[in-house]
């Protein structure tokens, strides 16, 4: 008798020990989650600088909003020269950590990669279509508003 009064006092400890586990994980996704909105919504707004580039390197990226699609962040804004109002675009966006990082297909071929320095700042490469011929460019940005 004294053998099976143990089973359901061991059932009970396995079942709390899941259920503290479980908790936690989902506290910890949950944490996770919201310290990822709060950074990639610190992009939306506009942003302004330059690609090392001969013609035209003032570049502008207006990033009006930013949602959750799965488990990738997607952004949608525009992107061009300052003197425009600029191409729509649909930016994803990769966070790991502290570190956010946004990549997006710009006219004619060219492609950005940008990532986040700080709160107000996003550097990255500037890959240029000309011709046949391709240019990694350097690009920075800071936010304006």
């Amino acid at each position: 008798m004294s053998n099976q009064s143990h089973h359901p006092k061991l059932f009970t400890r396995y079942i709390s020990g899941f259920v503290i586990i479980a908790i936690t994980l989902v506290t910890f996704v949950s944490s996770t989650s919201a310290n990822d909105e709060d950074l990639v919504q610190k992009l939306v707004g506009k942003w302004e600088g330059t690609v090392a580039i001969k013609n035209d390197p003032f570049r502008m990226l207006v990033i009006d909003s930013v949602k959750r699609d799965g488990d990738q962040w997607i952004a949608t804004g525009r992107w061009g020269n300052t003197d425009k109002k600029g191409m729509k675009v649909d930016i994803k966006i990769q966070v790991s950590g502290g570190d956010l990082s946004l990549a997006f297909d710009a006219a004619a071929g060219n492609e950005v990669n940008l990532k986040l320095v700080g709160d107000r700042e996003l550097t990255g490469k500037f890959n240029h279509a000309r011709g046949r011929q391709r240019t990694n460019a350097d690009a920075s940005l800071k936010k304006v508003d």
